[in-house]
């Protein structure tokens, strides 16, 4: 068990790393635009970060705090190139909490339910493959996910990690603690994503379109018009097959101007993988 003086000083270390955070860049004023589930997102919407300098994201001031703040579906984005991420939950309540990687958990967070496995701390990978029940970790302290990647998290493992909280008391102190980190080494890899997985005209992210939207993020190169996680020769013969055409929806419009021409086929060459 952790004393009081020490969960206070994690609490200390988190709010540190939250104003840190938060001073590399401006938010934007929405956090749901989109969002289609009743998962509330606790945190602002991502950005591109600047170039070999830490970079990094967390749970909004409102959710930080906490005051009267209970809340029993929540969800946070772990973006590709994230070096650590840590999810926590501090609440006065007794509560449990049941999680899952880019899909609804199914289980109850029932603190009595002696046929599930409980934890008190799960990687992200263990996120993944199912249901994972959160028991407190120490006073006061669910540890939902700590986990982290020298090499930055890959462009197919970025998604939502969705939250359940119940089983307790709802109490006037609840606080979401959600900081992803991108070190210097990993921009490169954040930044490319950010450059090319996306719906705007030049292949950017959409935050709302893209991400918010989403309840199960699957990242898509743009260009990547057989849906095979690669730019390759398959897709230029798709492209191939509908040059010219004027249809806006078309599968090889990829700038959102018709007709599909030399800009889509310059995107489709920045995006070049080969086979994979």
């Amino acid at each position: 068990m952790f004393s009081y003086q020490q969960q206070s000083n994690l609490s200390k270390f988190f709010l540190l790393c939250l104003i840190t955070v938060s001073s590399f860049f401006c938010f934007s004023d929405s956090t749901q635009a989109g969002n289609p589930t009743k998962y509330v997102t606790v945190h602002d919407p991502y950005t591109r970060l600047q170039d070999g300098k830490t970079g990094g994201f967390s749970s909004t001031l409102q959710y930080f705090q906490g005051s009267n703040n209970f809340t029993p579906y929540f969800r946070v984005f772990v973006p590709p190139g994230a070096s650590s991420i840590n999810l926590r939950v501090v609440d006065g309540g007794n509560n449990v909490a049941v999680a899952r990687y880019n899909q609804y958990p199914d289980g109850t967070p029932d603190p009595n339910d002696i046929n599930v496995v409980w934890s008190d701390h799960y990687s992200l990978s263990t996120l993944e493959n199912g249901d994972c029940y959160v028991r407190m970790s120490h006073s006061e302290v669910l540890q939902i996910t700590s986990d982290g990647w020298s090499k930055g998290l890959s462009p197919d493992r970025g998604g939502w990690i969705y939250v359940k909280i119940g089983g307790g008391k709802v109490v006037s102190y609840f606080s979401i603690e959600w900081l992803v980190i991108i070190y210097p080494d990993n921009v490169t890899a954040y930044n490319y994503w950010w450059d090319n997985y996306g719906s705007n005209p030049d292949g950017s992210i959409s935050w709302e379109k893209d991400v918010e939207s989403v309840y199960q993020y699957h990242a898509k190169l743009k260009g990547d018009l057989d849906d095979d996680d690669d730019v390759d020769a398959n897709d230029y013969s798709i492209f191939q097959i509908n040059y010219k055409n004027t249809d806006p929806n078309n599968i090889a419009n990829l700038d959102g101007r018709s007709p599909v021409d030399a800009n889509d086929y310059a995107i489709l060459q920045k995006n070049y993988t080969g086979s994979k």
